[in-house]
């Protein structure tokens, strides 16, 4: 049934405007998110403006003091002298960020990567009808296999 809908000549226009509409729906929802309330406290925000987000982001029944007695324990444990891999690594809410933070940078890269790859097919979209006729599928589907599985190890490296 998607075929008929979105896969013919006369509706291929309703991808792209669902992808730009997703895409405003999600910049507007980004828009209404209040600032982290860790962000706040280590800017030395109103203590209310902590509060409120707090509860914002884990509800109304969340233990306050426990969460600000966190915050400034990470705060005093950070900027007293510089950090050690081993002290993040003992420490278990610098832990956490430290594997967050690891996993946005991986995500981040397989979405360079993910560019990378677009920017290259791009020339061979057009070029494609014309390699198709001169040299074949099969070459041309192993040539491509070869470059996905190249360039993600050459992207990490």
């Amino acid at each position: 049934m998607q075929p008929n809908i979105f896969g013919n000549d006369d509706n291929w226009h309703y991808i792209p405007v669902l992808i730009c509409i997703l895409t405003i729906i999600s910049y507007l929802f980004g828009l209404w998110l209040p600032e982290s309330p860790k962000y706040l406290y280590f800017k030395n925000r109103p203590k209310a403006d902590v509060v409120k987000v707090i509860k914002t982001y884990q509800g109304n029944n969340i233990d306050i003091n426990h969460v600000l007695e966190g915050y400034e324990k990470e705060r005093q444990f950070t900027n007293h002298h510089n950090l050690t891999l081993k002290e993040v690594w003992q420490n278990q809410i610098l832990r956490k960020s430290l594997i967050m933070l690891i996993l946005v940078q991986f995500a981040s890269k397989v979405l360079y990567l993910i560019n990378i790859v677009t920017i290259l097919n791009l020339p061979l979209m057009f070029l494609s009808p014309f390699l198709l006729e001169k040299v074949g599928r099969r070459p041309l589907i192993l040539i491509a296999s070869f470059g996905y599985i190249i360039l993600p190890i050459i992207g990490f490296v």
